[in-house]
Parts: C-alpha cells; structure tokens; sequence
C-alpha cells in the first residue's frame, strides 16, 4: 500500500521485472495486492498538469531529460506474466495529484494485453501483462492529497473499509 509517491513505488514494483527479479520473485508471486492511494503513476502527465512540480520535485529527482521521467513511470512500464490485483483509491478532491493519474494507469493496466497465459490480445497489441478488470478495482474518496491518509483511524477514515474490503477479497 502507498500514498502518493508511495503508489508510485508499488506501481514501479509490479512493472519493473528487475526490482523483484533479484531475489527471483515477480510481482505476481510476490505480492498478493497492490493498494495505490491517490498515485503517481506518470511523471511526464504530472508536469504538464502542474507545470510548478517540474522544478522543484521532478527535475531534482529525475534531471530534466523527459526520456529518463518517462521511462521511470509505471504508466509506460509493461511485463509480462500475470500481474497481482489492485486496488486504487483517489478523490477527485486531491489538489496535488488529478484523478487522471489513476483512471489512465487503471487503463493502461487493463488494455495493454491479456497475460502470457492468455492466446487472445487487446486492440493495442500485445505489450504485456494487464490487471484483470475483476482485479483491478477503484473507489473513489472525498477530500484534498492528505486529507484522507491523515483521517485513517478516526471517525472520517473513508480508506481502512475499503482496505479491508480489498484484503477479505483476496483470501
């Protein structure tokens, strides 16, 4: 589960084979969901949606060559093999991170192909694994980029229910 850039990092981890390859594991053995809370998930689509982030966040930890941010966003990452389900959680309220974000990786996991098991392929083409829709799941929240992580565990936590929801479906 990760908030913000911490979507990001679970996004990186389910479409970057090398991450996991290491201790010859992959997304699919290793994880048994992924929860994206209001996500990063395409760094170049986040400058040109708030043009202030490129300075002062994505060129101090990308540099300022487009290629470099756009080959570290999960969003244009694909693998092969089954992926884990999802679950993405985002408010159209959130100031810092648009909706966008999630509903184009929401899309991007479930159109890029159907997985290596599969003998059929989207109209896309066959660029790698996709999240099976059944699996791929989002609810949306209310509220601005912390309101909700900053709410868990009291009477206006709208993300622990949902969590819980996603874990019991995965027994």
């Amino acid at each position: 589960m990760g908030h913000s850039a911490g979507g990001y990092m679970g996004g990186l981890l389910c479409l970057d084979p090398t991450l996991l390859a290491k201790y010859n594991e992959t997304a699919h053995t290793a994880l048994r969901g992924v929860i994206g809370v209001q996500g990063i998930y395409d760094l170049n689509q986040l400058s040109v949606d708030f043009p202030s982030y490129k300075a002062w966040f994505l060129d101090f930890a990308f540099g300022t060559d487009l290629w470099r941010a756009e080959n570290a966003s999960p969003q244009n990452l694909t693998t092969s093999g089954p992926l884990p389900p999802w679950l993405f959680i985002h408010s159209p309220d959130d100031e810092l991170v648009n909706l966008l974000q999630t509903t184009r990786f929401i899309d991007h996991l479930t159109s890029s192909s159907t997985n290596s098991n599969s003998s059929s392929s989207s109209s896309s083409g066959s660029r790698g694994s996709t999240c099976d829709a059944e699996l791929c799941d989002a609810k949306l929240v209310t509220g601005v980029h912390f309101a909700g992580v900053n709410a868990i565990g009291t009477q206006a936590d709208q993300i622990t229910p949902l969590v819980l929801r996603f874990i019991q479906r995965l027994q």
